[in-house]
């Protein structure tokens, strides 16, 4: 991560720590800059970036399976509720945060995502675990 990713996480936008070597996630990225404007999130690429993320009390391997979102104030969320997070930001997708934030929604994504992400990551020999 260089140093303009470091200065934007003390300014007033969300970091999204996301695997820039994922092909689906750069889309995602892509599609999320288009609906959100590509000024409004720092992007901050996880691939080979351990010191960084431990700096940030986020454990490399976790950032692997599991999205971060650190907020303006500093926090670190994750997993889902990173999800809900950025899509409450968007005016367009508040519903879908709203979903997302129904126990029983959240848990069962939860599951499916964590299945994907594992499976993503093995078949590119990338699992760690």
């Amino acid at each position: 991560m260089t140093k303009e990713n470091d200065s934007a996480l003390k300014n007033t936008k969300i970091c999204v720590f996301y695997d820039a070597a994922c092909p689906s996630c750069q889309r995602d990225k892509e599609r999320y800059d288009r609906l959100a404007g590509k000024e409004a999130i720092e992007w901050c690429d996880i691939t080979n970036n351990d010191e960084r993320l431990k700096s940030q009390g986020i454990d490399p391997q976790s950032a692997m399976i599991k999205l971060h979102v650190q907020k303006p104030d500093g926090t670190i969320t994750n997993d889902i509720e990173a999800y809900i997070l950025l899509f409450s930001e968007v005016h367009w997708l508040k519903p879908i945060a709203w979903i997302l934030n129904i126990s029983w929604v959240k848990e069962t994504l939860r599951v499916i995502y964590r299945k994907w992400v594992l499976s993503r990551l093995k078949k590119d020999g990338r699992l760690n675990l």
